[in-house]
């Protein structure tokens, strides 16, 4: 029992964590995608956050690459929520209460699904 409280401690102090972050990480990945043309006249463009990246260079196209699989990656995060709430679907909404209320208080007493309850707490 007590392992298994540690585990929901920690799981979810990890989720929060990551759902904390996601948003703020995901703008800079972005970022780093986002090329400029400086002047109508040339066809050169640039990383918008720094001028001084060449955004046709041999290096920036290898690090599009990169930033691309690290934001498949990163956003598989929200994945993962979506199928954590799945795997867990018959303790969010115990299908054989069928009172909305006595739903809501199971759902509040169980621990099985506590360590992410900010991801259907308010909904």
């Amino acid at each position: 029992d007590r392992r298994r409280h540690l585990f929901n401690q920690h799981c979810g102090a990890s989720l929060l964590i990551m759902y904390a972050v996601l948003p703020a990480v995901s703008v800079v990945q972005f970022r780093g995608l986002d090329c400029v043309t400086l002047s109508k006249t040339s066809e050169k463009s640039y990383l918008r956050v720094d001028t001084s990246v060449d955004c046709d260079s041999d290096a920036y196209k290898t690090f599009v690459v990169l930033d691309a699989l690290l934001i498949l990656v990163y956003q598989g995060v929200l994945i993962s929520f979506a199928v954590i709430l799945f795997h867990y679907r018959a303790h969010l909404n115990p299908p054989h209460i069928h009172d909305p209320m006595l739903r809501m208080q199971a759902r509040n007493m169980d621990e099985t699904i506590a360590p992410f309850a900010f991801l259907y707490r308010d909904f």
